[in-house]
């Protein structure tokens, strides 16, 4: 059975606070697709949640990450052994424009990246499986408690980067 098409919103905030009100109006027409929406907030700016409909789902994990410290630690080390830092770094150096804003500001970029793709790789495991169960439900072959060779196979893991491949979008310098 192939994998529900779902959308990924990653937000500042939305549905909490009173910030990106664009998305508000959008929401009733998402709530209309055929896959799954996800919102996924980076902050919840210290006000009550927006109602949404419920085919619309909120992923708080994101959310709670910000405010961990070992899950700042955890993506701050993950981005200081990335590709993208370090070539970003390079950039500035070769370029002499560097400055303690632009290395912070380089940094914390990556980390915010590291987390958010952490959360996104989350929730494709969460809809292969999800996809995987209804699709051995619905086969009805099998005993129950027994799984087939196909369905116990692990797909082998291939890079996913967006950075890794020779046209890099993360070649060019960030603004």
């Amino acid at each position: 059975m192939p994998v529900q098409p779902s959308v990924v919103w990653i937000t500042s905030g939305f549905p909490y606070g009173s910030g990106e009100q664009f998305i508000e109006t959008e929401v009733p027409h998402w709530a209309e697709f055929k896959g799954r929406v996800i919102f996924l907030p980076e902050n919840h700016m210290g006000r009550g949640k927006r109602p949404t409909p419920p085919e619309v789902e909120v992923d708080t994990g994101l959310l709670h990450d910000w405010h961990r410290r070992s899950a700042q630690l955890r993506n701050s080390l993950r981005a200081l052994f990335s590709p993208v830092l370090w070539r970003e770094l390079k950039y500035l150096f070769s370029t002499r424009q560097v400055s303690a804003y632009k290395l912070k500001h380089a940094f914390l970029s990556v980390v915010r990246v590291q987390m958010e793709l952490q959360h996104l790789r989350r929730i494709a495991a969460s809809l292969t499986r999800r996809s995987s169960r209804s699709g051995r439900a619905s086969s009805g072959g099998s005993s129950p408690g027994r799984t087939t060779a196909s369905t116990t196979r692990t797909p082998a893991r291939r890079d996913t980067r967006p950075w890794c491949g020779s046209s890099s979008p993360a070649s060019t310098p960030w603004p």
